[in-house]
């Protein structure tokens, strides 16, 4: 595959997922607190709808005093992606591997893109376009143990006969002696406990689901639909191949403090990682390994590790006048995030510019150190194998 994007790569961090832990990391990548602060390039690969579990009616962001719904919290965590034009591109991610110094995110599209760090933001399972079905046929397991058989029994008037589909994995198994009791009147049941939901399908309620398991892709006909989220928290359904950071016994991702998965350059936030399932906890683990993400690119850029004072203080002797940019290397390539001079065109290194123009390095380094303070242009360079 030729080198065709800066750098040879073409995103500093990739994010996977687009809940509130990838919109988080996403963001912290691209935007760093600081007096000055180099950004990063980051984009977003998404299977689903943007907001990921937000999206469901039944998602809020609340305290003791005070409650964000998660339509209101995804337009607060979207209106900072589209202001620092961030890029969220819609496919599935199907397998991660090591090319050298970079690792290669491959898409189920047949595309594959190039970074130097991934974060995984992929929450319990890949989602399809169930939640725009919630309340009209799709339920999900929440609230108790105790509110179970009212939920299904609400699932199976749903469904009114024409049959119930229960999506889980091998953990719904718990559910059996339930399903028997309180399903009466909702036509058959079918369990999907090893397969994936494609699509739900209807004009204006549930009618059917596209479904791939082991007798591949099929279409169950059915009124109702139930998204036993029980199950994915005891045992998630991450399929991605290549690169296999540690995992515990249930398979959920296992981290450090700073969302470090054992892979170097993967780290992980989120669902995915069997902590508590709170949104609250989703966005304070995206910032962490947005934090993590951005400090890892950054050295692998530079040979040196960012100042993030902000967030960590260095142990240090500071000069009387201390520099937190770093110095811009001859052979980096300046990409545009917002806006910059016209000759940055993603491809051209500095020292190219200058033997195309006759300018000196230094003066090329101030053409572009405003435009890198105000975090609208950063920098990709290659590491070395």
């Amino acid at each position: 595959m030729a080198d065709v994007s800066p750098g040879g790569y073409d995103a500093d961090v990739i994010v996977v997922g687009a809940g509130p832990a990838g919109l988080a990391a996403a963001t912290r990548v691209r935007w760093v607190k600081g007096y000055h602060a180099m950004a990063c390039s980051v984009r977003i690969i998404e299977s689903g709808t943007v907001g990921g579990l937000l999206r469901w009616g039944s998602c809020v962001l609340s305290g003791p005093g005070w409650a964000y719904k998660g339509q209101e919290l995804t337009d607060r965590l979207m209106a900072d992606i589209e202001r620092l034009r961030i890029p969220i591109q819609h496919d599935q991610v199907v397998s991660i591997h090591r090319k050298g110094a970079l690792l290669e995110v491959g898409l189920a599209s047949g595309a594959a893109l190039r970074s130097l760090a991934v974060i995984l933001a992929t929450g319990f399972r890949p989602l399809a376009n169930e939640s725009e079905y919630y309340l009209r046929g799709v339920r999900i397991t929440y609230k108790g143990y105790e509110h179970f058989p009212r939920l299904l029994r609400a699932c199976a008037k749903d469904a009114s006969g024409r049959g119930l589909l229960v999506v889980g994995n091998e953990k719904t198994s718990h559910l059996k002696a339930m399903l028997r009791a309180h399903t009466s009147g909702a036509g058959p049941v079918t369990v999907l406990d090893g397969g994936e939901l494609l699509e739900v399908m209807g004009e204006t309620h549930v009618v059917a689901a596209k479904v791939r398991d082991a007798h591949g892709e099929r279409i169950i006909d059915c009124g109702a639909i139930l998204m036993d989220y029980n199950a994915f928290e005891l045992t998630p359904a991450l399929h991605v191949t290549g690169v296999e950071p540690a995992r515990d016994l249930r398979g959920f991702l296992t981290t450090d403090g700073l969302m470090r998965t054992s892979e170097p350059g993967v780290f992980a936030a989120g669902d995915v990682t069997g902590r508590y399932a709170s949104t609250l906890v989703a966005l304070g683990d995206g910032v962490a390994a947005g934090l993590s993400a951005y400090a890892y690119a950054f050295e692998r850029k530079f040979n040196h590790a960012p100042r993030l004072f902000a967030y960590a203080a260095d142990d240090e002797v500071l000069p009387v006048k201390p520099i937190d940019l770093p110095v811009l290397p001859s052979d980096c390539v300046p990409l545009i995030l917002t806006k910059g001079p016209s000759w940055v065109d993603g491809c051209t290194t500095l020292e190219a510019h200058a033997l195309d123009t006759g300018r000196s390095l230094d003066d090329i380094r101030g053409e572009l150190m405003p435009f890198i303070t105000s975090k609208a242009i950063t920098v990709h360079r290659r590491p070395l194998e």
